[in-house]
């Protein structure tokens, strides 16, 4: 997925959502990962996950179990400074990683 296109994904997802996902809960339930690794380095939902925080929501992902130096982790985020941590959340169990979140 090229830079237009994750431009593109974010702006739209913002706007099915009334322009706006400041407050809301918003879950991602993995990257993508790159052929037979686990590395999602690079992944265009950590990419998309870091134009929606403009706005300020909260942020969930799913997790695997294991925690390996490239788990699946809004953490990932490192353009996001300390005091936007709190709205970035990760769970192991997939109810509780959609827990709050508007169908």
């Amino acid at each position: 997925m090229n830079n237009h296109k994750r431009n593109r994904f974010a702006k739209e997802y913002r706007k099915t959502l009334y322009n706006t996902v400041s407050g809301k809960t918003i879950t991602f339930l993995g990257w993508a990962f790159k052929k037979d690794t686990n590395d999602t380095r690079e992944s265009a939902a950590i990419y998309v996950a870091d134009q929606l925080m403009e706005d300020k929501p909260r942020l969930k992902s799913m997790i695997q179990k294991y925690r390996g130096p490239n788990a699946i982790d809004l953490n990932y985020l490192i353009t996001r400074s300390e005091t936007e941590k709190p709205n970035i959340k990760t769970e192991t169990d997939p109810y509780k990683a959609l827990n709050g979140v508007m169908p």
